[in-house]
């Protein structure tokens, strides 16, 4: 009876071992929230990045921290992604030289962008986004105005990060 016990135990120690190895291989760890729109990442071992890379989210743009409301939203991001592993798509240098991406959740594949539209994290850059998001984004922006969520809650956060830059 004793030996089947730790024969379960070893199983299961040896199935979260692979799991964890499998994460740092392969997925991209949230190491330090720069503000509501940029994050600074860990890459996985099997990649051609090294040391940390900072990634601005694709086609968001959302408070900046000297402005209301930038505070709540890098602390939304915090506590969302802070320390846990993405999978980042579309990997792009955009506006200034800067990394760009797109970030996916691991389990759900959920695109993370629409979701922080979805909870007024940010606006939508038209700018920068492709035919083939922007309704999507568009219909996520549209329903946190219609429910007041996030920067739409309160009208001094309302304000365009343009004019806080």
């Amino acid at each position: 009876m004793q030996a089947d016990y730790w024969y379960y135990v070893a199983y299961y120690v040896g199935l979260y071992v692979l799991y964890k190895l499998i994460q740092r291989l392969f997925f991209w760890r949230a190491t330090r929230v720069i503000d509501g729109d940029t994050v600074d990442f860990s890459p996985p071992l099997l990649s051609r990045y090294w040391g940390k890379v900072r990634v601005r989210f694709y086609a968001m743009d959302a408070n900046e921290l000297r402005q209301p409301g930038g505070q709540w939203a890098k602390q939304w991001v915090q506590r969302k992604m802070g320390g846990k592993y993405w999978r980042l798509a579309e990997i792009k240098s955009g506006a200034y030289g800067r990394k760009e991406a797109k970030i996916r959740s691991i389990w759900l594949n959920r695109d993370y962008i629409r979701v922080m539209l979805k909870a007024g994290v940010g606006t939508l850059d038209p700018r920068y986004v492709k035919k083939r998001d922007k309704a999507r984004y568009t219909s996520a922006m549209a329903s946190a105005q219609r429910w007041r969520r996030g920067r739409w809650s309160r009208r001094e956060w309302m304000a365009s990060p343009k004019r806080y830059r």
